[in-house]
């Protein structure tokens, strides 16, 4: 689902800047590739990539169910929410800039988000026809408790 996203966001920028021109576009979850048509019918091809989380979207989630821990301040009142992470995926792949870009409308929880983004291990970065580029990105993080589970 992060990967439609990713594709929508950078489909939308993507279109508004080759708008002037015969564009087409197809886009999958790993890459989206634009082939433009100019004006004096030369055709040019662009391929881009994502930020890819080491060993893909299953080891994503692993790493989140076990990174992320719900706020002991919060356990009493079992409050749900989602924060939204934003963070740049560098050149090199390391982790940047990570902010909360929408909160959960609980700081625990938007601080515990923040944690366990800046604690990603290098990422895959984006490229664009085979060179590696910073691409900004965002990743929502949802925290429910529903009591421990000891027995």
């Amino acid at each position: 689902m992060l990967a439609i996203l990713f594709c929508m966001a950078l489909s939308m920028n993507a279109l508004q800047c080759l708008a002037q021109e015969e564009t087409t576009m197809d886009c999958n979850e790993k890459q989206m590739v634009f082939k433009q048509k100019s004006a004096n019918g030369d055709t040019t091809r662009m391929t881009m990539s994502f930020p890819e989380y080491p060993g893909g979207m299953d080891e994503l989630y692993d790493y989140l169910d076990t990174s992320v821990t719900y706020p002991e301040t919060l356990k009493s009142g079992e409050y749900e929410g989602t924060t939204t992470v934003q963070f740049v995926v560098g050149a090199d792949g390391e982790i940047s800039e990570v902010s909360v870009f929408t909160s959960s409308g609980y700081p625990e929880m938007d601080d515990e988000a923040v944690r366990v983004v800046q604690n990603f291990p290098n990422w895959t970065p984006a490229k664009k026809n085979g060179e590696a580029f910073a691409m900004k990105t965002q990743i929502p993080i949802h925290f429910a408790y529903y009591g421990d589970d000891e027995d």
